[in-house]
């Protein structure tokens, strides 16, 4: 699982838009870029509800559109991020607008998540893990001629909501060769477990917008709702399977509960 939670944490770029980045290095990659970029405008949702799977619903705030499945799947590939099924598409700020950021929603169902180790995991070796995910992305960024990640380092390190069922945390990284070193680019990662999974929300934006941004990621968070009967509460130890990763598996502990 931990290698899932990775597909788009190489994206690792400050500024996002629908038809270009700044790191697409040959041509071959900036006209594939380019070609997915219009697909994903052109499929882009507005407004309304977004349906994830059977397991959940997020209502769009104004002003971010919604990119479907196989459209985000093709974008993300395109900008260097290694194929990930449970990517459900992304959230965005609307053509030709002004804010550069983007949000992948992810959907996870290997299982209930136990959360009894909530207070267990440590920050180091997070990181260090982590980083060694990086190093495994940038393999897929050498060969599309794109600049490697450097390894990440904390912004906000992980804090679990037991109430909400939430864990939150943020990471700054930058490109190699990148010279903006007072403005990293920023992911801001959310977890919200259900009865079969968990909901992924990870806010992918520059140092400097990310509080311009949050507001975004706290909208979308508060309208996300589980089903009826998917509820990390309606979890029915005797029927339900459980997943082998507790919350310190999802932030890339790198091994299983024991």
């Amino acid at each position: 699982m931990p290698a899932k939670i990775f597909a788009a944490f190489a994206l690792a770029c400050a500024t996002v838009a629908y038809s270009s980045t700044p790191f697409a290095e040959s041509d071959a990659a900036q006209q594939e870029i380019n070609e997915a970029g219009n697909a994903a405008a052109r499929a882009a949702q507005h407004s309304g509800v977004v349906r994830l799977g059977d397991q959940a619903t997020i209502t769009l705030p104004p002003n971010v559109d919604f990119v479907p499945r196989a459209e985000a799947q093709r974008l993300m590939q395109a900008w260097g991020n290694a194929a990930d099924d449970s990517l459900m598409g992304f959230f965005i700020s609307p053509v030709g607008g002004e804010a550069q950021w983007i949000i992948p929603v992810f959907l996870q169902q290997d299982g209930h998540i136990r959360d009894d180790n909530r207070k267990q995991w440590d920050a180091g070796k997070l990181l260090e893990t982590m980083g060694a995910n990086t190093r495994k992305q940038n393999e897929a960024r050498r060969a599309r001629g794109m600049p490697e990640a450097q390894a990440p380092v904390w912004l906000q390190a992980p804090k679990y909501d037991a109430a909400k069922h939430r864990l939150v945390w943020a990471v700054e990284l930058k490109l190699s060769g990148d010279s903006t070193d007072g403005d990293p680019a920023v992911n801001y990662n959310t977890f919200t477990l259900g009865r079969e999974g968990y909901v992924a929300l990870n806010l992918q934006t520059s140092k400097s917008e990310l509080p311009k941004q949050i507001p975004v990621l706290t909208s979308l968070l508060n309208s996300l709702s589980y089903n009826k009967g998917k509820c990390y509460t309606d979890f029915n130890s005797a029927t339900d399977k459980i997943d082998d990763y507790t919350l310190s598996g999802l932030m890339g502990s790198g091994s299983p509960a024991k």
